[in-house]
């Protein structure tokens, strides 16, 4: 998975590295089952990584991670994604996600959710360490901070799935 996601990654976005410490890391939740679903064709061609509580639940399911190297790889995993959950309400992070990858989502059958379920998202806090730029617009190289086009958020990264 870390090299495929290597190969793919052309984004500049921050984000979490994902390495093989990384996955082992986060991947040891011990309140969480994971499933992992892999298109293979003589090497990883795209993957899913889906999760659920540990104990048993009628609880969504989460899409965590996902990646392919063509639409057509993504979208089967996604498929089988859906099958394999038998009819639990299967769900994931689509706000940093490319137009692209949105369309897929859609095309498989995912749906938005209805604006007043996600008026108050997950928020994450940036705060300067030195007091003189709180009133100042922050960057890191040209990259302004604060700007939500910059990040690459996926439920993988959050330690609450």
């Amino acid at each position: 998975m870390v090299r495929l996601r290597r190969k793919l990654d052309e984004d500049s976005r921050f984000r979490h590295v994902q390495d093989e410490d990384y996955y082992q890391w986060r991947l040891l939740n011990p309140r969480s089952k994971y499933r992992f679903l892999f298109w293979d064709d003589s090497e990883l061609q795209g993957y899913v990584i889906l999760q659920a509580a540990a104990y048993p639940s009628s609880e969504s399911v989460g899409l965590i991670d996902w990646c392919g190297t063509s639409d057509e790889a993504q979208s089967e995993l996604l498929h089988a994604a859906i099958d394999l959950m038998r009819g639990r309400t299967l769900v994931t992070w689509s706000a940093t996600l490319s137009d692209k990858e949105r369309s897929i989502l859609e095309e498989v059958g995912f749906k938005l959710l209805p604006e007043a379920i996600t008026q108050y998202p997950w928020v994450a806090a940036v705060r300067p360490v030195n007091e003189e730029l709180v009133n100042q617009e922050w960057h890191l190289g040209e990259r302004r901070l604060l700007d939500m086009a910059n990040w690459d958020f996926r439920m993988l990264h959050s330690r609450a799935f």
